[in-house]
């Protein structure tokens, strides 16, 4: 585990190197979706209920969605291109290392864009999600699960180049 710390601490670095480009990444992915918060909220005032979904239901289930999409396709960006590191040869170095290579890869670069929405998944829940302990845990337990199947498929879907 210290090894892919290790790579996950490099991939932040890396990120980090041109703070100006992190941070403006940052904020156009959060602009977008402060852009979708004002469409939802637009629309449940001019409709109402739909079905049994509301604006502070929609809000809880963007604030999950938003969180998922940071950590997987965010922090573990290599998920979605599983398939074209396989299909380059670069899988190749990774499984030659001592360590679980899928855990490797999987650390080793950080979309900088979709931390915008691992930041404003939790910012939107605590702002709109009305947080009480049964909201929190449906967020946080949501949140978690979410990422490990969208994590899952990526890797699944990705593996099926091999």
């Amino acid at each position: 585990m210290k090894v892919i710390f290790a790579t996950f601490r490099t991939a932040v670095s890396e990120a980090w190197v041109n703070r100006r480009s992190f941070w403006f990444q940052v904020t156009i992915m959060i602009t977008n979706d402060v852009a979708w918060v004002l469409f939802w909220i637009l629309f449940f005032n001019k409709v109402g209920n739909v079905r049994g979904w509301d604006a502070h239901r929609i809000l809880l289930l963007f604030a999950i969605i938003t969180t998922v999409a940071g950590i997987s396709l965010g922090l573990l960006a290599n998920s979605r291109k599983i398939g074209e590191l396989i299909a380059d040869g670069q899988i190749d170095a990774a499984l030659t290392l001592p360590v679980h290579p899928l855990a490797y890869l999987l650390a080793r670069r950080i979309d900088t864009v979709m931390v915008g929405d691992l930041l404003f998944g939790p910012i939107l829940f605590v702002l709109a999600g009305t947080p009480t302990i049964e909201r929190t845990l449906v967020y946080v337990v949501g949140s978690i699960c979410g990422a490990i199947v969208l994590t899952g498929f990526l890797v699944a879907l990705g593996a099926l180049t091999m």
